[in-house]
C-alpha cells in the first residue's frame, strides 16, 4: 500500500520550507498542527536547518495513518495560507498540484482529505479517554471527520462513549461484560458514580432527570451507530438509496461530546474509591 501523501509531495513542501519560511514558522505549523519532532538517527544526513527541522516532524508520522497525514495536511494548510499571504501564487499551485496527484484536494484555503481507509480506532485512542484533559482531543478529531466521513463520525461517536465508559470502570475495577453495549456501559457508569435515581438520597433534586439525560444521550449515539452499520458503509445500498449525512453525525458527535465529558467530569470530580 503506498504513502498517503507521496514522497515527491512531502519533499516539495520541504523545499517550500526551506525556501519560503524560518525556523520559527515550521515549528509552529507543525506543533499546532499536532505534530510531534522525532530526532533523526545518527548518521542522518540533511542539509540546513529547516530542512534539517521539516524531516524531524516527517520521521515521526506513520504515512499510512489518515488520523496522522491529516495532522501534517493541517501543517501544511498553514504553510499554503502564508504562502498565499506572500504572493507566492506559482509556489502555491505547484504544492496543490501534487496534492491532487495524491488525490488530496485544495479549496477555498483547506485541505480537503478523504481517508477510506481510516479505522475507529485511529480516530478514538481509548487510552486518551482516562485523562480529561485530554478526552478532547478526542472530540475534535471527530468533530473534524463530520462532513468529510459522516459515517466514520457516527462510529467513532460510538467507540468515544465505549471508550470513556471503560476507562471509568477499568480506573475503579467495575468488572463489565465483553459485549455490553454503549447503553449498558453508561448504565453501570451511572450506578457507579451514584447518578442513577434509586441510589441518590430523595433529598437530591433531579436525580431521575439526569438518569434520564444520560439514557436519552447513550441511547441516541447507539441507535444512531446501528444506522451507520445499516447505511454507513456504501456497500449493498439501492440505487439512489443515500447514508447518513452531516448532521446526522453532528448530532450523533454532540451527544456524544456532551456525555463522554459530563461522565469523565464526574468521574474525576469524585475521585476513585
Amino acid at each position: 500500500m503506498a504513502d498517503i501523501v507521496s514522497k515527491a509531495t512531502r519533499r516539495a513542501f520541504q523545499e517550500s520550507y526551506v525556501s519560503w519560511t524560518v525556523l520559527r514558522e515550521i515549528a509552529t505549523d507543525f506543533e499546532d498542527a499536532g505534530v510531534p519532532l522525532a530526532e533523526l538517527p545518527p548518521g542522518t544526513m540533511v542539509s540546513g536547518q529547516r530542512r534539517s527541522l521539516v524531516e524531524g516532524y516527517y520521521r515521526s508520522v506513520d504515512w499510512f495513518s489518515p488520523t496522522q497525514v491529516r495532522r501534517v495536511l493541517d501543517a501544511f494548510e498553514s504553510h499554503l495560507l502564508r504562502l498565499v499571504d506572500r504572493g507566492a501564487q506559482e509556489e502555491v499551485s505547484k504544492l496543490v498540484r501534487l496534492l491532487e496527484r495524491d488525490n488530496i484536494h485544495y479549496q477555498n484555503g483547506k485541505i480537503i482529505f478523504s481517508a477510506p481507509h481510516t479505522t475507529l480506532d485511529e480516530l478514538v485512542d481509548a487510552h486518551l479517554a482516562v485523562d480529561l484533559s485530554q478526552l478532547q482531543v478526542n472530540i475534535s478529531r471527530i468533530k473534524n471527520a463530520v462532513d468529510q466521513d459522516p459515517a466514520l463520525a457516527v462510529g467513532s461517536s460510538k467507540e468515544l462513549v465505549e471508550a470513556t465508559c471503560k476507562a471509568i470502570l477499568v480506573e475503579r475495577k467495575i468488572a463489565y461484560p465483553s459485549n455490553a453495549d454503549v447503553p449498558d456501559l453508561v448504565r453501570l457508569v451511572a450506578e457507579e458514580l451514584n447518578l442513577v435515581a434509586a441510589n441518590v438520597s430523595k433529598s437530591v433534586r433531579g436525580a431521575r432527570s439526569i438518569r434520564k439525560v444520560l439514557g436519552s444521550l447513550a441511547n441516541t449515539v447507539q441507535g444512531l451507530a446501528e444506522l451507520r452499520n445499516l447505511y454507513g458503509s456504501g456497500h449493498g445500498r439501492s440505487p439512489g438509496q443515500k447514508g447518513l449525512s452531516p448532521r446526522h453525525a453532528r448530532l450523533c458527535a454532540g451527544a456524544a461530546s456532551v456525555l463522554s465529558l459530563f461522565l469523565m467530569e464526574t468521574a474525576k470530580e469524585r475521585g476513585t474509591p
